[in-house]
């Protein structure tokens, strides 16, 4: 009876040892699999795949305002290309243009022809007519003539600061004619610095003549409102001419408008 007993206490025994040793197995590989792991945030070394972190994207780079920038570059450099576009298109034809220069104030009309012949140089004739006659003084003799219809012929020179023939210009000139007026000018659109006493009953001064030849440097600046068809001018400068009292000079300013090919 003893030893049955003994037995089966010793079977009971047996038997919740191995329910305890089951029960806590799986504890055991919880704890060997949870060797490598990582938290994260953390790496393990030696272990390639703990040290693998999100990529983040550099500063600025596929950003929200990247395309906006780009977007921005963009429409400048098609603005630019329309403009340069648009600047070449008023170069096209050969530059050749014809401006009239109506000075009716002085009852004159000019012509002037122009055609360019470098990137920046161009050359220039031109043709001014005054119907009228020109009165220096009331004692009306051989000292004294009265000046009828005149006319003037002028070749410039031009060296334009960008392509020819549009923008600022450095101009030279010289000039052949009988063109005089009143007011000791030689040309319309003009000033002079000594005014002569034409028109004056008091005087007895013989009339001094201009010479022919005249010269002059000046400069301007022409546009070319549109492309091979319209273009106007500003002329500004001085001239010169001699007489029996040495050189004298006009400063004039001269509009001309016309059609550019």
């Amino acid at each position: 009876m003893k030893l049955t007993l003994s037995r089966l206490l010793f079977a009971i025994t047996i038997f919740a040892c191995s329910v305890s040793a089951n029960a806590q197995a799986p504890s055991g590989k919880k704890h060997k699999a949870d060797k490598h792991f990582v938290k994260p945030g953390k790496s393990k070394k030696g272990s390639a795949a703990a040290t693998a972190q999100p990529a983040t994207a550099a500063p600025g780079e596929n950003a929200t305002p990247a395309p906006a920038v780009t977007t921005t570059t963009t429409a400048k450099k098609k603005k630019r290309k329309i403009r340069k576009s648009l600047q070449e298109e008023e170069y096209r034809g050969s530059g050749l243009n014809f401006k009239l220069v109506p000075a009716l104030y002085w009852s004159s009309l000019g012509i002037e022809a122009e055609r360019p012949i470098g990137e920046h140089i161009s050359l220039g004739v031109n043709f001014y007519y005054r119907v009228g006659s020109t009165e220096v003084s009331y004692q009306r003799d051989s000292d004294n003539p009265t000046y009828g219809n005149q006319w003037m012929l002028e070749f410039a020179g031009k060296y334009y600061f960008t392509k020819a023939p549009k923008g600022w210009y450095a101009m030279a000139q010289f000039n052949i004619g009988d063109m005089y007026f009143q007011d000791g000018t030689t040309r319309p659109f003009a000033a002079y610095g000594e005014v002569p006493k034409f028109k004056d009953v008091n005087n007895v001064e013989k009339f001094i003549k201009p010479s022919s030849f005249r010269y002059g440097i000046g400069g301007g600046y022409q546009w070319i409102l549109v492309p091979r068809h319209l273009t106007a001018n500003i002329g500004l400068g001085a001239q010169f001419y001699s007489n029996d009292n040495g050189t004298q000079f006009n400063a004039y300013l001269t509009p001309s408008f016309g059609y550019i090919f």
